[in-house]
Order: structure tokens, then sequence, then C-alpha cells
């Protein structure tokens, strides 16, 4: 049995439900100990100064990046650095990765890739502990039992966590087209430090398409918007508490529609690697009508994994268009057109479909999903 090392927490997810009590955590490693194997989070590789003190020169790094937010160029960019600061190997470094687009990562020469379009979907739904798993919150058994409804109070749902540029100038369209008191939003914008982003300085892009005397006087002048409990405040750190529920029922089956804002909403043309969140799965968890403001070509994933994206209803064009701008325009336009729509005949006429939406998800994680996490567990011939 290869000796495994939890660099840095959540990192071994994909992983520990089947091997947690061979693993050691780095709260309880031994500073004279090494291991064959060391798995650290994308987002702490600046931050192990000491990781090579548990290596030695056959340790091989695994940098999961699953359900990493900034999305795979960043992840990619940051791995590399990774690699080059400490000089390892090639057959030595492996990152880990659940993009959803069809890539040819053997033209990526400079690192090794172990990818999975299916961990996305196994991670957020199944036996992981990552932080917004409905497995990890307890919450799987009320999914299952969620009941389809036909009758629903408002238009659309959104849940807007962190500050984003283009979360920023979607709520800035909402209100400038008098969409805002249609939905159940939440618009938090934290940052570090506790900072809730509400400077129109802060939005460096999208400005030029924004009236900054609305923005300060109408727009974040409500931030931050509440409507759950997900947002905490600020842990002792100055950062944001987001460990409240993160899956509200009563919420999400409340609107027909979920208006996604992903974490991306451009990448390079270098990196056209698409990858999702939990926040994508939501929709066809909650039988809802998916508007997704994302990157282009999104939809086509999806579609290409057998998602029904109603294209009989919403005008899903803009997953063509890369302009970021008129991209989210012509998404949230769907929200015009069907403002004055009786979308409760749509739903009672088209269950199924939103079932077979549901189905799909769980079919992905719990078949697909675990199937590539047993590959992954060969890969490491552990």
């Amino acid at each position: 049995m290869k000796r495994i090392l939890e660099y840095t927490s959540s990192a071994t997810r994909l992983i520990d439900f089947f091997y947690k009590s061979f693993i050691t955590s780095f709260d309880n490693k031994n500073s004279n100990e090494t291991y064959d194997i060391i798995f650290i989070g994308s987002n702490q590789l600046n931050d192990c100064n000491d990781i090579l003190q548990y290596a030695t020169n056959e340790t091989k790094f695994y940098i999961d990046s699953t359900t990493e937010s900034s999305g795979f160029y960043g992840v990619y960019e940051n791995a590399l650095n990774f690699k080059k600061r400490f000089n390892l190997s090639y057959d030595n470094v492996i990152l880990i990765c659940d993009v959803i687009s069809d890539n040819d990562f053997n033209q990526l020469n400079d690192l090794k890739v172990f990818n999975s379009k299916y961990f996305p979907f196994y991670a957020y739904l199944t036996f992981t502990h990552d932080s917004f798993s409905v497995f990890n919150g307890h919450q799987l058994q009320m999914m299952e039992n969620l009941p389809y409804t036909i009758n629903r109070n408002k238009l659309y749902v959104s849940r807007n966590g962190r500050f984003n540029e283009f979360r920023a100038y979607t709520l800035y369209y909402l209100f400038k087209n008098g969409l805002i008191n249609d939905g159940i939003i939440s618009a938090f914008f934290y940052g570090s430090n506790k900072t809730i982003h509400k400077d129109f300085n802060d939005i460096t892009y999208f400005n030029q398409f924004m009236d900054k005397h609305y923005w300060d006087n109408v727009v974040a002048s409500k931030f931050p918007i509440k409507i759950d409990n997900f947002f905490l405040g600020w842990d002792e750190n100055k950062n944001a508490d987001i460990s409240g529920e993160l899956h509200h029922t009563d919420i999400f089956s409340n609107g027909y529609i979920d208006l996604v804002t992903e974490n991306i909403n451009y990448i390079p043309k270098k990196f056209e690697y698409n990858t999702l969140t939990e926040k994508s799965l939501k929709p066809f968890l909650f039988y809802q009508l998916p508007i997704f403001i994302s990157y282009s070509n999104n939809l086509e994933c999806l579609r290409n994994m057998g998602f029904d994206l109603f294209d009989d209803i919403l005008d899903n064009s803009y997953d063509l268009i890369e302009d970021p701008k008129e991209r989210i325009d012509v998404a949230l336009s769907n929200l015009i057109k069907l403002k004055d729509v009786d979308l409760s005949e749509y739903f009672k006429l088209n269950k199924h479909r939103f079932i077979n939406n549901r189905n799909l998800i769980f079919k992905l994680a719990f078949s697909d999903g675990l199937n590539d996490v047993f590959r992954f567990i060969n890969f490491l011939n552990i």
C-alpha cells in the first residue's frame, strides 16, 4: 500500500470515501516521514513551501482542480509554475481536472492531465466531502424526495455569492430592465478582508456599458442582497464565511428558471476548456429551465452529454456568441420574453423532460462518475 499525504484539505475528495483510513491528513503528518503520493489542492499551489520535505525523488504530486471555480486555464498555469518552482519532472506531476468539453490533452506537452467530464457530477452529488456536495451537507435524501411542482411564484431564481464583473453586469441588466422583482435573487458580492464589492471602479470591463449613477444609487446600494443563510458573515481571517445551507429546495423549486451565473464568463482562445461548478447542476436538480451566464459553447457541452436545454422555449443562440457582453444580453433577453408567459402550462405538458434531466445528472454522478473514479484509482496504482 502506497503512503498517501493529503497536503491540503479535501485534496483527496475523489478517493477519500474508499481510502480515508489509509490517507494521512496534513494535521496528522510526521515531519520525518516521506510519502509516495501527495495530493494538493490547486488553490494552494502558492502556499506549499515545505512540500518537498515530505517527498522523495519518486513521489508523485497530484494537483486536484476538480470543482475549482477558476476554471481550467487558471489552474493549468498555476500547476506549471508549481512544477517549475520545485524542478519536478513531467512524470511526477499530474493535474486532476473535470473539463466537460472534448479536448485533446495530449497537446499539453508540459503537464500530465487526468480528466473526467463526470467528476463534477460525482463530486457534488455523491460520496465526496467537497464543501459544496449534497452528501457533505447531509441533504441527499432531501434532494431525492423533491416533488415536481407546476405552480411557482417567481419567474426565476439566481444566487450570486462572490463578486465577479459579469455578475455585476447581470444585476445591472436585471434592475435596468425591470426584472429584479420577478425573481428570487441574492447578491452578496463578498471578497476578502471583509469586503463587499460595491465600488463602480471594481468593474473594469463591463463598466463601459453601465451608468455609474444608476449602479451606485439603484443597484449597489442594495448590496448585500440576501435570500438565505448561505453567507454567514466573516470568519476569524476576515474572509467570507459561506458555511451556511447550500441547497434550499424551497427557494429553487419556487422559480421556473434558474439563472446560473457561473464563475467564469470569458476564457482565452488558448484555453477553450469548458468546466462547470455545482451552480450548473442545480437547474436540472430542481426541475428548472436553465439559463447560463457562462462562457461560449457551454450549452453545446451539456447537450452532448444528453441534457435537454429546452430549445423550443429558450433562445439558446447566446451559446455561440463570443463577445461576453452580447452573450449575456441575449441570454437575459429570455427573461423579458418569458415574463408574461404562463409557464405553469409548459411545465405541466413537459414534466417528463425535466424528470429526464434530473435522472441524467444522477446517472452521470453515480454511474459514469463512479466508473471514472475507479479508473482514477487504478491509475494511482495504490
